[in-house]
């Protein structure tokens, strides 16, 4: 009877380290594949457009590429469809630069992974899984602009969407 029990035992802890081998690889697979599929639930941004804009005297906005007249940077964008990524609130971050690589009308920090970003405006967009438009605008105070190419960068968890670059030019003459 011993004898028969040692072999059952010797079986037993031999079907032990077959499943518990198995089962580590099994870990692996899902560590793997989890990471994968959080690659694949990052957001995407397409056509990233800006465009200068003056306030008129009615309040509404009219397109300019004069700094001096500047009081708006009007920012479009998609962020792209994504079945697998998290549906809901989202924060996107909008980041403009002038030519010196200073941020126009800092409202406040992002962490953008390991690095905090100055942002000038953001934008609470309700993202469904499905093709999203955002048009947002971000006010900056009039005669704070100086003429040169500025940087415009769309930040969604702390991922860059997309940037883009637009010239705003000195009046005409040099006196409006």
């Amino acid at each position: 009877e011993n004898t028969k029990l040692n072999g059952e035992l010797v079986v037993a802890n031999e079907t032990i380290v077959t499943q518990t081998a198995a089962n580590e690889e099994l870990i692996s697979e899902n560590k793997d594949l989890t990471s994968k599929v959080a690659i694949a639930a990052v957001l995407t941004g397409d056509d990233l457009t800006a465009v200068s804009m003056k306030k008129l005297g009615s309040g509404a906005l009219k397109e300019t590429n004069r700094y001096k007249k500047t009081t708006t940077f009007q920012i479009s964008m998609i962020i792209d469809a994504n079945e697998i990524a998290v549906s809901g609130e989202k924060q996107v971050y909008f980041v403009i630069k002038d030519a010196s690589g200073t941020v126009v009308a800092s409202k406040g920090t992002f962490n953008a992974g390991d690095t905090d970003v100055s942002y000038s405006d953001v934008a609470t967009v309700n993202y469904q899984n499905k093709e999203t438009d955002v048009l947002f605008d971000v006010a900056v105070e009039k005669g704070t602009l100086s003429k040169g190419t500025y940087t415009v960068a769309a930040y969604l968890d702390a991922n860059v969407l997309g940037t883009t670059t637009l010239t705003l030019k000195e009046s005409f003459l040099g006196i409006f």
